[in-house]
């Protein structure tokens, strides 16, 4: 079971990958631990609402951890998984390539995919979605393309690499007031 495929209400047991930990404070002056776990399908708000310091030792980033809890949708706080037990996951007990982030590719496989999918996109809509993103070999100034919300100007631009779930975004460059 991967985190993608959680469902509220659900009971969980799974190797996660920590990406943070973070010892928070309630109201009333205990303490709790704020996670965000993550698997190569996604990543997973988590709190754990008794944190001992052997539960915050386990739980430092980069760390695999053996977790049980259940996942729910809070109204105000979105989808997160209420810890119920976390350990250190043992040797054997997961396989890291599905805890990493990033598709299954290489990376020299993936290196020209944005170029290559705005290329192809370009040959089915036309010259004007042409001319709208390419300037030349590189991108138009005019517009701004987005993968995963980021944009690909912050990233490598055309040589952006991307992944199978990858959400890709071009806009027209707005201005005014």
């Amino acid at each position: 079971m991967s985190i993608r495929e959680l469902s509220p209400g659900q009971d969980v047991e799974l190797v996660l990958l920590v990406r943070d930990a973070e010892t928070r404070r309630t109201k009333s002056g205990g303490a709790y631990l704020r996670l965000q776990l993550a698997d190569r399908t996604g990543v997973l708000a988590a709190v754990a609402w008794d944190a001992t310091p052997e539960l915050s030792g386990a739980a430092r980033p980069g760390a695999a951890v053996h977790v049980t809890g259940r996942f729910g949708v809070h109204e105000r706080y979105g989808a997160q998984l209420t810890v119920h037990a976390l350990r250190a996951a043992r040797e054997g007990e997961y396989d890291l390539d599905e805890l990493l982030d990033g598709p299954p590719r290489s990376a020299a496989q993936m290196e020209a995919d944005l170029r290559e999918l705005l290329t192809t996109l370009a040959g089915r809509y036309g010259t004007s979605f042409r001319r709208a993103v390419f300037s030349g070999d590189s991108l138009n100034g005019e517009i701004i393309i987005l993968v995963n919300g980021r944009n690909v100007l912050y990233l490598q631009g055309l040589d952006t690499a991307l992944g199978a779930d990858d959400e890709i975004s071009i806009f027209p460059m707005v201005a005014g007031g």
